[in-house]
């Protein structure tokens, strides 16, 4: 029988886990006031990170040091008052805590703060010069209360030891933090032709479709955070006029989630062009719907393949003429966001293929990118065919 518990940390995979072994299993040295419980595995990347959760998701809800953290100033000094902690030990122990600042997933030494939590104390206080460098966005705070030693080696300036690894006693809670005004959620999508008659190396109306044709009408694809390089990702032609009857395009929806906040909810429609035919085999028997939503740069992409029946428990639906649509296709997707009103039944004389990319209620979603290319699930394409009549 084992006597003992093990809290670990929660954070985003990146920052590395941190374990606390406590002996005897009723802990005397912990955060807030609510001792560890004691958890089987690793909770790193248990719920994605995102919301350093999975500790508090996994037994009892032992993270009570905080509710939620105030956010970071980008400038001066950030202060937490009154952090509650619980030391009814033989000795005194260390609070130690860092804050990501500059939003690179790790925690360094020039991020670390401490306090000493002394026998019976009940209230601690950090406080952080806010360093050069500090990024406004998401970001994520470590706080482990020990009394045993942890070390950093001086060798390596990109990583603090003392916040990852395994120390006997204390307790480890993670937190997400806001530095800086945080921008609202938001995905910017850019559409493409990338093939025709399943050819994607011809020139058509001066724009090769093997290369990344810019829009000067259209901001979203000057984002310098799509992966790089363009001609690999964001590449198709946006104004080919050569089309003959017949013809089979194919078009591409690329997305990027480019706020402040993970994209959380989203449904993307797209209305089949007048005097076309959607493609329902176009991938395989009964697919016509292509998602990818990892790595683009993997040669060649493998992306899913998503059939085309409505609500049959894939990301994919394809209303057929004249069926009713969700809400978001809209009449006129070009115009003002207050002149749109739902595409009814009576309005889809074409079609409509809607993908669900992500839904709050399987718990997926998109991270707001912070580089070109980064996180690589902030990104992905929507694909499908269309023949012309």
């Amino acid at each position: 029988m084992c006597n003992f518990k093990i809290d670990y940390g929660d954070a985003p995979i990146s920052y590395g886990d941190a374990i606390h072994t406590t002996i005897p299993v009723s802990p005397v040295l912990f955060l807030g006031t609510i001792d560890p419980d004691d958890e089987n595995l690793t909770q790193l990347g248990g719920d994605g990170g995102i919301g350093a959760d999975g500790d508090d998701s996994d037994g009892n809800d032992d993270e009570d040091a905080f509710n939620i953290l105030p956010s970071v100033p980008l400038t001066g000094t950030y202060d937490l008052n009154n952090i509650p902690v619980t030391n009814n030990s033989d000795r005194p122990a260390t609070l130690q805590a860092w804050i990501d600042f500059n939003r690179n997933g790790v925690f360094e030494a020039g991020e670390y703060q401490e306090a000493i939590v002394n026998i019976n104390q009940t209230i601690a206080n950090l406080s952080w010069p806010v360093p050069g460098g500090t990024r406004s966005g998401q970001s994520f705070a470590r706080f482990r209360l020990t009394s045993n030693p942890l070390s950093d080696d001086p060798t390596t300036s990109n990583i603090d030891e003392r916040s990852q690894n395994a120390v006997i006693g204390g307790e480890v809670e993670d937190y997400p933090i806001a530095i800086g005004t945080i921008a609202p959620p938001e995905l910017l999508l850019v559409k493409r032709i990338t093939a025709i008659n399943g050819q994607n190396n011809l020139i058509n109306n001066a724009q090769d479709l093997t290369k990344f044709n810019n829009d000067p009408a259209d901001s979203n694809d000057d984002n310098p955070n799509w992966p790089l390089p363009l001609d690999t990702y964001l590449r198709g032609g946006f104004n080919l006029v050569e089309i003959q009857p017949q013809d089979e395009i194919e078009y591409t929806i690329y997305f990027l989630s480019s706020g402040g906040q993970p994209v959380t909810n989203v449904q993307i429609c797209d209305v089949i062009p007048v005097d076309t035919n959607f493609v329902s085999d176009a991938f395989d028997l009964d697919r016509g719907i292509a998602i990818f939503n990892t790595d683009p740069l993997v040669d060649p992409p493998q992306p899913t393949f998503l059939t085309n029946r409505v609500n049959d428990g894939d990301l994919g639906n394809f209303y057929d003429i004249f069926t009713q649509t969700p809400n978001v296709c809209k009449n006129n997707p070009q115009a003002p966001q207050a002149s749109q009103v739902p595409l009814t039944a009576a309005d889809n004389n074409n079609g409509a293929v809607v993908v669900n990319v992500v839904s709050a209620s399987n718990g997926t979603e998109l991270p707001p990118a912070t580089g070109a290319g980064n996180p690589a699930n902030s990104y992905g394409f929507i694909r499908f065919k269309v023949q012309v009549k």
